[in-house]
């Protein structure tokens, strides 16, 4: 597994495929809170912010983490910026082929150690 900070290329275009996919497994695993789901994912407002992710989530206080699992993406995590020393995670996402596999641990360790590197506390 390896974690790196997507803000171009394919890194990011694997970031958006899976933030993509996100709201989609949530309708299908989260039937009973659908109404809560279909609330939180409006597709217009989402698709907006997957569309620019380095402006919602970008440098210099933000980020968007992609875990690759060999040559595949794996998982995705994101990092907003909420004031000088606070921030909070992001549409965290391990499709449920890589998952039990710890990416998700990963994800939240790196964000963690960037939103300190940003001087979060």
């Amino acid at each position: 597994m390896r974690i790196v900070e997507a803000t171009l290329g394919k890194e990011l275009q694997h970031a958006q495929v899976l933030l993509r996919a996100f709201p989609k497994h949530q309708r299908e695993h989260y039937t009973a809170n659908l109404e809560t789901v279909l609330r939180y994912f409006d597709p217009v407002a989402y698709e907006h912010e997957v569309a620019d992710l380095n402006a919602f989530y970008g440098q210099p206080r933000g980020c968007v983490l992609l875990a690759t699992d060999g040559e595949q993406p794996a998982g995705v995590v994101c990092l907003r910026q909420l004031d000088e020393e606070a921030c909070e995670m992001k549409r965290l996402f391990v499709p449920v082929a890589h998952r039990r596999k710890g990416i998700a641990q990963a994800l939240c360790v790196a964000l963690l150690k960037s939103a300190r590197s940003k001087g979060s506390r």
